[in-house]
C-alpha cells in the first residue's frame, strides 16, 4: 500500500502594514490632476478663502489634503467628523480641511454649518467630495446652493501614464517591486480610474501573499479575472 502523499502547506498570509506617502513630493502630477494640485500649492494665494476638489474614490483627494494641510496647519475632518472641533478651528482662525465621505459619513446640516462659519470668519476651507455631491444635497437645498456658488476643480480620470506611475507608487507603498512587463499587461486590460488601481494592486498582494509568488504575469492575469477585468 501506497503511502499517502503529504498534503502541500498553504502558504500563512500575514497582514503587514502598508505606509502609504503623503508628502508633497509624492504626489503624482498628470494631465487628470495638474488643476487641483495647483491649487492646493497656491494656497495661501487663493482667489476665494472656500475651495472645492471633487474627484471619484481613490483619485488623490485625501493625498491633496494631507499636502495643504502640511503647509496651512489645517484642522482636517472626515468621516464622522466632530462639527464642534472644525467650528472650534474655524473660531480659532485655523485651516480647516472637510473631506465629506458618503453614506452615514455625510451630514449634510453639519457641512453646512462648517461652511457658513468658514465664509463668515473668511477662514480658509478647503472642502473634497464625490463629483455625486448633488445627489445627497437634495436634502438641504441651503446646502446645495452655497455648494454650487464654490467653483469645483474635477479630477479627471488618468491616462495611462499617470495610472502606470499609480500602480508603481502603491506597490512600492507596500514594498513590493513590480517588473515593467506586467505593469504593461495590467494597463492594457485595467479600467482607466484611480479606484481600479487601488483594487488591483491590493488583490495582486493578496494573491502573491497566499501563493508564496513574486508579483508575475500570471498573479496579475488572476487578480485581473478575480476583478472582472479579464475573462477566464
Amino acid at each position: 500500500m501506497l503511502a499517502k502523499a503529504p498534503e502541500k502547506p498553504t502558504q500563512l498570509l500575514l497582514s503587514f502594514p502598508t505606509r502609504t506617502a503623503m508628502g508633497r513630493e509624492d504626489f503624482l502630477v498628470g494631465a487628470s490632476n495638474s488643476d487641483a494640485f495647483s491649487l492646493v500649492a497656491a494656497w495661501p494665494h487663493w482667489g476665494d478663502p472656500i475651495q472645492l476638489i471633487l474627484g471619484p474614490p481613490g483619485s488623490g483627494k485625501t493625498h491633496l489634503v494631507e499636502i495643504w494641510a502640511q503647509a496651512s496647519n489645517a484642522h482636517v475632518a472626515r468621516d464622522r467628523f466632530i462639527v464642534a472641533e472644525a467650528l472650534g478651528a474655524i473660531e480659532e482662525g485655523r485651516p480647516v480641511a472637510l473631506e465629506i465621505g458618503n453614506g452615514e459619513t455625510r451630514d449634510a446640516h453639519a457641512i453646512f454649518h462648517v461652511l457658513n462659519a468658514a465664509r463668515q470668519a473668511r477662514t480658509d476651507l478647503l472642502l473634497t467630495a464625490r463629483e455625486d455631491w448633488v445627489e445627497w444635497c437634495r436634502c438641504l437645498p441651503d446646502l446645495a446652493s452655497r455648494m454650487r456658488a464654490i467653483p469645483p476643480c474635477v479630477l479627471g480620470a488618468p491616462d495611462d501614464d499617470l495610472l502606470g506611475k499609480v500602480i508603481v507608487k502603491l506597490f512600492a507603498d507596500r514594498q513590493t517591486p513590480i517588473e515593467r512587463s506586467v505593469l504593461d499587461y495590467a494597463l492594457l486590460r485595467l479600467e482607466r480610474s484611480f479606484e481600479a488601481a487601488n483594487l488591483f494592486v491590493a488583490r495582486c498582494d493578496e494573491i502573491a501573499l497566499r501563493s508564496g509568488r513574486k508579483i508575475t504575469k500570471n498573479v496579475a492575469a488572476d487578480a485581473l479575472y478575480a476583478l472582472g477585468a479579464v475573462d477566464s
